[in-house]
């Protein structure tokens, strides 16, 4: 990577600055000290599964609690130098609080929709940032409908190719600090991080001639969301399903996982995820209960408090070193222990109900900002 492309007075997404497209200006560029995550490296742990490197990089560190933190801050960047003045996203975890955050930093009003199950606790995290909070049993599907109505930004992930453009940090990191993993682990859930780390290495070898191997890139998944790894681990999702209907265990297609139905159960990015994938000769790994326990306890014991999300990617990492010859591993640590919570700290979380789309047309309608 040659210099000039780095800034190397910043340590957080703009670093990268010149190697996002579309650039962004100086000053549309919004932080909040995101990136530039601390990889850590425990040597009894690596030394006790055989490896020679085992690194985790803590993007649950990020100051607004995840990896999303990366993303979030490219897109509201992106269209706060296009002047945009509200934009929309369903989620109900850490995109949305990520989004929340970085809107209020750029001036920019959003509307998050969620659904009515999300925990009170982390309605209260984005009522923080004073965002519009609309609580809908179809949260997605009203986004999409007042996006298309309003002619607004949808940020979801899922659908906004920008948020691909701020993970490729996390590709770039890795190679400017010289770890050189054969593989890195993640735990998609849109699957835009697994994309962006990809691309960044493609990139680095095809435009910016870089040489060296290109890591292997593996998909992590576990519970009832298997749309990436299935094709990879027939097998375990059958013994899963068998375990689940000895357990009794109604209309059950894969065991509940600790990490309950994070991700996309039909990403629309799939075909390109399982490309990638493919073609950096990477790998997907399903994770049931039990290995997300035993990585939970490894963790602890060496003194890492993460997410579910986290706590599930090491369980794959763990999984493919037993059944591999791996030697150099990098695993993503995506969200902070505490977004998995479970408790409800107090009744103070307010928001928008909803269930039809004509009332959310009403309620951005009217509300007092000029659209």
């Amino acid at each position: 990577m040659q210099d000039f492309m780095i800034e190397k007075d910043k340590y957080n997404l703009w670093r990268y600055a010149h190697l996002y497209a579309p650039y962004i200006k100086p000053s549309y560029q919004l932080t909040l000290e995101e990136g530039w995550t601390k990889e850590l490296e425990i040597r009894p742990l690596t030394e006790s599964l055989g490896l020679e490197h085992l690194w985790f990089k803590r993007e649950d560190l990020n100051p607004t609690g995840s990896h999303k933190a990366r993303s979030l801050a490219y897109q509201v960047s992106k269209y706060h130098q296009e002047g945009k003045n509200l934009l929309v996203i369903s989620s109900s975890g850490n995109a949305a609080i990520s989004a929340a955050a970085y809107c209020r930093l750029a001036g920019i009003k959003l509307v998050v929709f969620i659904s009515p199950l999300t925990p009170k606790f982390k309605i209260e995290q984005l009522n923080l940032f004073e965002p519009v909070v609309i609580s809908t049993p179809k949260p997605i599907n009203m986004a999409r409908y007042a996006a298309r109505h309003f002619n607004l930004v949808n940020l979801r992930p899922s659908v906004d190719d920008a948020s691909i453009e701020g993970f490729k940090s996390i590709g770039f990191e890795i190679h400017e600090k010289g770890l050189e993993p054969e593989a890195i682990f993640v735990f998609p859930t849109s699957g835009s991080s697994l994309l962006g780390i990809g691309r960044a290495f493609l990139e680095l070898k095809e435009k910016y001639g870089r040489s060296g191997q290109i890591p292997q890139i593996h998909a992590v998944q576990s519970g009832k969301i298997t749309s990436v790894v299935k094709d990879f681990v027939e097998d375990s999702l059958n013994t899963a399903t068998c375990s689940a209907k000895s357990r009794g265990c109604p209309d059950s297609e894969e065991e509940e996982s600790l990490a309950g139905y994070l991700g996309v159960k039909n990403t629309p990015r799939k075909e390109e995820i399982l490309k990638m994938i493919r073609l950096t000769g990477g790998r997907g790994w399903w994770v049931s209960s039990g290995e997300i326990l035993e990585a939970i306890s490894l963790l602890n014991h060496y003194g890492i408090n993460t997410s579910a999300e986290g706590a599930a990617n090491f369980a794959g990492v763990i999984k493919a070193v037993r059944e591999s010859g791996l030697k150099k591993v990098l695993c993503l640590l995506t969200g902070h222990y505490s977004q998995w919570e479970r408790k409800e700290r107090r009744d103070s979380a307010s928001t928008y109900k909803v269930e039809q789309y004509r009332q959310v047309k009403e309620l951005i309608g009217t509300y007092p900002l000029q659209i």
